[in-house]
């Protein structure tokens, strides 16, 4: 394997500058997945913001599902599914419930497994080995979780593809396989930069915005970078600091200017001063932070009110918000910092159409400090180099961060932004009454004379 001319660093816990060309290998031609995927509405995420429905078109039938839920299709066993795509997990599971699929053909290990995520929803079933295509790539013998009855599964997802670490710790496949020595219980993208050793072992994901300033589509890359982000490889490379996960440390958060930090509640001696256990989730709609952030951003707006570990707020508050990894800083759209809920998330919101949720809710956790999602992942390009996760002589693994957002315009245009939002959700919500109304017409003549008849047959007897 030839490498690209570069100086090796070894410096595990600091921010350091490197070339992407120093951590994927030259080929003259490799194996790799750029495609695009566009915004569906769907029903799953931590923080209870749902919608579905749609279909994607284009070729890899990459999706994105209400800003929060990545999805592709996948075969399994020959059988189609849309299984999300989650740098927050690490394993493959798929619910074939809904599907009227029957899989034949594969490996019952003997094995039960389960997976549960931060809003209490499981996948568990028998641990099966079945040939897997994804795009145009296909992994033999792949272990996979058969979820039948999964409460994980919401609107036309069927399974949850896991992005994450390829470690044991994180892996609840590879720990309920432990010792069986016939059966390869190695993650999907293990498996794929193994059977692919000419595909470069990173994944990265790019968002682009709708006229409403939320996501409308993006790019999902496995082993080359999105077009027109070479830049990237200019930027520091951040430090994983957990076997677990995509986590790295967040210097602190700026609000109007001014810099704010929080004393982390985790244990990692990988942490240095005030640094904060930062995660970067596809799998997570919003953000969560400490307290002392969370209120360093709301609570001083005008009419912001404290509800149950969040803000609401009138939705035309506008916040200047940034993020410090290392030396750079990362603005955040404020479209991204006031967001409209979904119907039923927050009674007071539902009450007033000119009120919105906060982004950033609380975060009390021992094992993460602060975990980003769309409302992060919206304004930058992200690479996630897998390094010695997936193989052994590579160096550690690395998250690469560029901004894609300027803090000057996104001011700018938040007030046109905001204006189209709300416009479209008082159309959403007269749409949702008149189909409420189509349900419960008035009572026809015909209708009217019939209880008459009934009632006066009632009175004679």
């Amino acid at each position: 394997m030839k490498l690209a001319h570069c100086r090796e660093l070894s410096v595990p816990f600091d921010f350091i500058h490197v070339n992407l060309s120093c951590i994927v290998p030259e080929y003259s031609f490799v194996r790799a997945i750029n495609v695009p995927f566009h915004k569906v509405k769907v029903s799953r995420s931590a923080f209870s913001f749902r919608n579905v429905d749609a279909v994607s078109n284009d070729t890899y039938g990459f999706q994105n599902l209400n800003n929060e839920v990545y999805v592709g299709q996948i075969l399994v066993a020959g059988h189609n599914f849309t299984v999300q795509l989650d740098t927050g997990s690490s394993d493959l599971w798929i619910d074939p419930s809904d599907t009227n699929v029957v899989l034949q053909g594969t490996k019952d290990t003997g094995v039960t497994s389960t997976i549960c995520y931060f809003d209490t929803t499981c996948a568990s079933g028998s641990v099966l080995i079945s040939d897997v295509t994804f795009g145009n790539l296909t992994i033999p013998g792949q272990a996979f979780i058969n979820a039948v009855g999964s409460n994980a599964t919401y609107g036309n997802m069927t399974g949850l593809l896991g992005l994450g670490s390829t470690s044991s710790y994180a892996s609840a496949i590879i720990q309920s396989l432990d010792g069986d020595n016939d059966v390869n219980s190695e993650t999907f993208l293990q498996n794929l930069f193994n059977v692919y050793p000419d595909t470069p072992n990173f994944i990265s994901f790019l968002l682009s915005r709708s006229d409403f300033g939320v996501t409308d589509g993006g790019t999902f890359t496995i082993g080359e970078l999105a077009a027109g982000m070479q830049a990237v490889q200019q930027t520091p490379q951040l430090p994983v600091l957990s076997e677990n996960g995509w986590v790295t440390a967040a210097a602190a958060i700026i609000v109007n200017g001014r810099e704010f930090v929080s004393q982390s509640s985790t244990p990692s001696p990988a942490l240095v001063g005030d640094q904060l256990l930062t995660s970067l989730d596809t799998g997570t709609s919003r953000a969560q932070a400490p307290q002392p952030l969370v209120d360093a951003i709301y609570q001083n707006l005008p009419d912001a009110v404290y509800d149950d570990g969040s803000y609401t707020m009138p939705c035309d508050s506008k916040i200047n918000v940034s993020i410090i990894f290392g030396e750079q800083t990362f603005p955040i759209h404020p479209i991204d910092i006031v967001v409209v809920p979904d119907p039923g998330e927050n009674a007071r919101t539902d009450a007033n159409n000119t009120l919105c949720i906060g982004a950033f809710s609380y975060l009390e956790s021992e094992d993460l400090d602060i975990l980003l999602g769309d409302t992060f992942l919206r304004n930058a390009y992200v690479v996630y180099n897998f390094g010695n996760w997936t193989r052994a002589d590579d160096g550690l693994p690395s998250m690469q961060i560029m901004s894609t957002t300027n803090e000057t315009q996104a001011w700018a245009e938040f007030d046109s932004l905001n204006s189209a939002r709300l416009a479209a959700r008082q159309q959403q919500q007269k749409s949702q009454k008149t189909s409420a109304a189509s349900r419960h017409p008035y009572p026809t003549l015909q209708t009217l004379f019939i209880v008459f008849c009934i009632s006066c047959l009632i009175y004679l007897l």
